[in-house]
Order: structure tokens, then sequence, then C-alpha cells
């Protein structure tokens, strides 16, 4: 694993460099310049809170993008190599770039019990927190506080929609948060939209909530019958005619699909993509009922041929959210 990281963080450097000694290749278009700082938007010293910023040297201020990493709510990488390279691709194309950590849960932990590890919604805290540090420091990275954009994959994917659905404009009845963590647009890649959804109607259907879903939400309660006869509402949900029902609420409250406005048309921009073969957050099941609910001037939809992971398809991914961002 460590290898891997090494060759990452070589490949980045080098995609960096050649940019500055080959501009015309494309590689790194808008800045030949850049300064990257690593800091703590909660200013506790948690590696959980950290936020890296690479920002274009030229005094001047730029619109924002914030990448937010999946790995199940639950993993983060042990450095800033990769999310390095995130950042850094943005700034180099007229952006601040911007990448954050947030509250990880006890999935998949040796000591599950420490209180470091944290449940719904403190990832979503986290994220507003860092939207709002990067406004408080605008002047310092000449960040523009009004274009702030996020693009996330797999559990980012999720935060990064339920930014959107949570500025402060939209009052929704289940967030209370003031303008401080607003944004602008969002780019959810592979990003679950309905948590009761998960891993359902895909190759590998399971009968319970995964526990990477379980471990977010502090194990809700889960009653499965045998029909659907009378399987209806928000916390119900009928799959292979046995129905699903979550009494207390946490799996909808969490969902981006149980938190769209009935007039959507006050929403941010939402660039959804997908992939073809994605088994953990199938099209049918998440992007498509999410998707058809949106205004239809703020919304852009891409799927790609590949699975749950991208590849060598993000370059393509992050122009098109560029290009999405800018038209908006």
């Amino acid at each position: 694993m460590k290898t891997l990281r090494v060759w990452f963080f070589l490949a980045a450097m080098t995609l960096f460099l050649l940019g500055f000694i080959f501009p015309e290749a494309g590689l790194c278009k808008a800045h030949a310049q850049l300064a990257i700082a690593i800091e703590n938007y909660a200013g506790d010293g948690s590696r959980y809170h950290e936020i890296l910023i690479a920002s274009p040297v030229d005094n001047q201020t730029h619109p924002v993008v914030i990448y937010i990493h999946g790995g199940c709510w639950a993993y983060t990488f042990d450095d800033w190599t990769t999310k390095a390279f995130n950042a850094i691709h943005a700034a180099t194309h007229g952006f601040v770039g911007v990448s954050i950590n947030y509250s990880l849960t006890r999935h998949g932990k040796t000591n599950p019990q420490d209180p470091r590890w944290k449940y719904w919604p403190d990832q979503l805290d986290d994220a507003k927190h860092a939207v709002g540090w990067l406004k408080n420091h605008a002047g310092k990275y000449g960040i523009d506080p009004g274009k702030i954009y996020t693009i996330g994959h797999s559990a980012g994917g999720h935060i990064a929609l339920m930014l959107a659905l949570t500025n402060s404009d939209i009052q929704n009845p289940n967030y209370r948060y003031d303008s401080s963590g607003d944004i602008q647009g969002a780019c959810t890649v592979a990003g679950a939209s309905d948590l009761f959804r998960i891993y359902y109607e895909s190759i590998f259907p399971i009968d319970n909530l995964p526990s990477v879903v379980n471990d977010l939400l502090d194990n809700p309660l889960m009653h499965v019958t045998d029909n659907c006869d009378n399987c209806s509402g928000t916390n119900s949900f009928c799959y292979l005619n046995r129905c699903r029902t979550n009494p207390d609420g946490e799996i909808a409250l969490a969902s981006p699909i149980y938190n769209l406005p009935q007039d959507t048309s006050g929403l941010v921009p939402i660039f959804m993509v997908s992939g073809m073969w994605d088994e953990i957050s199938p099209k049918k099941g998440q992007h498509t009922p999410f998707y058809s609910l949106l205004s239809p001037d703020k919304k852009k939809e891409l799927t790609y041929p590949c699975g749950h992971d991208f590849g060598f398809w993000w370059d393509d991914i992050d122009h098109k959210a560029y290009d999405f961002f800018s038209s908006h």
C-alpha cells in the first residue's frame, strides 16, 4: 500500500511539473504558480478536520472546488498524496482546489467504541464547517465566497448532495444551518441518494442494510415483513415482495431523495455521475429516481462504462464538472 501511495505521488507531481514545462500540452492551462497549504478548519488539531488548499498565486479571486473523498464514510488515505492531486488539478484550471477530511464512522475499526468515530450528521456538520472556514479565509487564499462548489465520490458524493439540499434558503425542516455553509453547486460521483436502496436492485441484492449504513446511523431499527400490502411512506421500502421499515426515520433523514423540497427550482445546480456497472450505488436505484425530480435547467447526468471506481475517467469527469459549474 505504501508503494502504491508513492506511485500516486510521483504520478501527480510528474503531471504537475509537465504542465509547467509543456504548457501547450494543456496539463496546466490556467496558472503557472500555486500555493499549497494544509490547515485545520475546526482548530482542534484532529487529522479528520484537516483541509488542503491549492490556490493560484496571481492576486485574483477564483471560484472554489471542494473534493470530498469516499470510503464508506469510514476510511480515508493516510496522507494527502491522492487528495492533493485532485486539488492541484482544479487549481490548474482556474479554481481554488480544496480537499477536506471529515469525521469517520466506526465501520471496520478494531476499536469501534473509540470516541473519535462519529455518526451522521457529524459528517455533514464537518463539511458545512469547512465551507464556512473557507469563506472566513477567502482573502488569504484568493477565494470568491459566492462561488463554492463540491465534487464528491461515493460517500463523499452523498455528503456533496446533502450540502446542496441543506443550503439555508431551502429551509429544510430536517436540518437548520446558517448561510456560512451554503454552496453554489454539487457534483456527485456514484453517491448514494437513497440509503434504503444501497445494494438493493444491484447484482448483489441483500435483505438488510449493509453494515456501512448501520455504522453511519448507529444501527437504525429495521422491521422486515413478508409482504408489501401496507408498505408505504418515506420510512418504508418494498423489495422482492418484502417490506423494510425504519420506524424512527433515521434512514430517510440521511437520504438525499427524502430531503428534496417539493419545488426543486430553488436548488443549486446538481451534476450526477454514475457507473454503468456500479454494484454499490446502482444507477436504477440511486441516480435515476433522484435525478428525475430535479429542475430541468439545473441538472446534468452522465454515465460512464465502469463500476463504482472510475479510474482514468476521472479526468473527463473533472473537466465536465468544471464546465458545468462555470456555466451556472
